[in-house]
């Protein structure tokens, strides 16, 4: 059974309360790139494991290019959009559009320079920018995952510019080539980030403040006092796991992480997860899946801290047979 390390991704775990709601975004007063002037040999180089590599491209136009469950699409006047076009392939996405996800939704985009962006369940994202780079969006509420193609594979103007930007209102997160989770929610005061790889500049647009390079291994929490970084838990060791999963449910017994207070587990159809058919949390190392029909999934483990920083993942693929089809 193959065993893949997603020690490439960085995870972003935001949480910012209503009183930072009513803000326009002030990071569109702050001055400067926060990557400007940093150059690329500090960024972080992962040694082992499996490195999902996005390359700089130029397509055609932003596009869905998965889509699983409740997905809605309103343009820049609100207006509601079709999923697909005439002839029946996923549609465009232009500036200024709006993507939600419903309890059951997930969906995926490809975005003007070959970056890609996943959209779990329960989440409202804003493309203020999606088809020219600087790649800007706006997570209004839930979670993202981000594939950012490497800009110094484009013109040498760009080498040591920001590529691709996300945005809550609690802090603003400038990359120029790596992979990240992003978790905004209205209910917390709080943003939590974890880098999995890559470079990260972390910026709190309230203040403006000069802003802190995250590199893999860091976690961060981000509120009103600052940011203090905190290391990250390690990938859950899956080599106990069974290549076949049995039951009325898809269900994993994790080794108990000690630091864990909460596990994440995802299933998808592909081994980039941009296909994220489903997912669950538990408290306890025992994860399981509902629902799903009979085949092959790529599932993805990982473990969240005390702080509500989620640690480094880890996947592999699962035949689940279930005992009673749904």
């Amino acid at each position: 059974m193959k065993k893949v390390l997603w020690g490439t991704q960085l995870q972003a775990l935001m949480c910012m309360g209503a009183f930072v709601t009513s803000m326009a975004y002030a990071q569109e007063a702050c001055d400067g790139d926060p990557l400007v002037n940093v150059p690329r040999k500090v960024q972080s180089v992962v040694k082992g494991g499996h490195v999902h590599k996005v390359k700089h491209v130029r397509a055609p136009n932003p596009t869905l290019i998965s889509q699983h469950g409740g997905v809605l699409l309103t343009d820049a006047n609100g207006k509601s959009r079709p999923l697909f076009d005439d002839s029946g392939q996923l549609t465009t996405i232009k500036n200024g559009d709006t993507v939600q996800t419903l309890g059951d939704g997930f969906t995926s985009i490809r975005s003007s320079d070959g970056s890609r962006l996943v959209i779990p369940s329960n989440s409202t994202v804003y493309m203020k920018r999606i088809s020219q780079t600087p790649i800007q969006i706006e997570l209004k509420q839930g979670r993202v995952e981000n594939y950012v193609a490497d800009s110094s594979k484009s013109t040498a103007k760009n080498k040591t510019k920001t590529s691709y930007q996300i945005r809550t209102p609690a802090v603003t997160l400038s990359v120029r080539g790596t992979q990240f989770r992003v978790q905004y929610s209205e209910g917390e005061n709080v943003a939590r980030t974890a880098i999995s790889d890559g470079l990260v500049a972390a910026q709190r647009p309230s203040v403006c403040a000069a802003a802190t390079l995250l590199e893999r291994g860091d976690g961060a929490l981000v509120s009103q006092q600052g940011i203090k970084k905190v290391p990250m838990l390690p990938a859950p060791d899956l080599s106990g796991l069974s290549p076949v999963v049995r039951g009325y449910d898809m269900g994993f017994k994790l080794p108990a992480m000690g630091k864990a207070v909460q596990y994440h587990v995802q299933a998808a159809y592909d081994e980039q997860f941009l296909s994220v058919v489903q997912e669950g949390y538990s408290k306890t190392p025992d994860v399981k899946l509902n629902h799903l029909d009979s085949g092959f999934y790529f599932v993805r483990f990982s473990a969240i801290d005390a702080n509500g920083i989620e640690g480094f993942a880890s996947s592999d693929h699962f035949l689940y047979q279930p005992d009673t089809p749904y």
